[in-house]
């Protein structure tokens, strides 16, 4: 039950909803627990978990002292612009598909006043 609500808090609503989510979690330092849940099974789903409990995982000892952070730094600036870039998609389409239906009824409201 827990899981399917995260699964409903992140599937529902349109690009206003979008907006709000995104406010909502402006001013906290961790995520809702059922977002974080939701987050560890996608981690556990493309076994990215299964990979770290093998072993399978890039260590700090294997890059130069110098690559370390700048790699990190890198590899956050991506997702984080790779996970912004999507939820503006996200939003513009639904705007534009909402944009659409309204003039579709507007238009359509005038033909049956005719």
């Amino acid at each position: 039950a827990f899981m399917e609500q995260a699964r409903d808090y992140e599937e529902s609503g349109g690009a206003l909803d979008t907006i709000y989510k995104i406010l909502n979690t402006l001013a906290i330092d961790h995520p809702f627990n059922t977002l974080r849940a939701a987050e560890l099974q996608r981690w556990i789903d493309d076994r990215s978990y299964q990979k770290i409990v093998e072993g399978e995982y890039t260590r700090r000892s294997d890059a130069r002292p110098e690559e370390r952070v700048g790699k990190d730094v890198a590899d956050g600036a991506g997702y984080y612009a790779k996970e912004a870039k999507e939820t503006v998609q996200k939003v513009t389409s639904e705007i534009s598909s909402a944009a659409r239906k309204a003039a579709q009824a507007f238009s359509q409201a005038f033909k049956d006043d005719k």
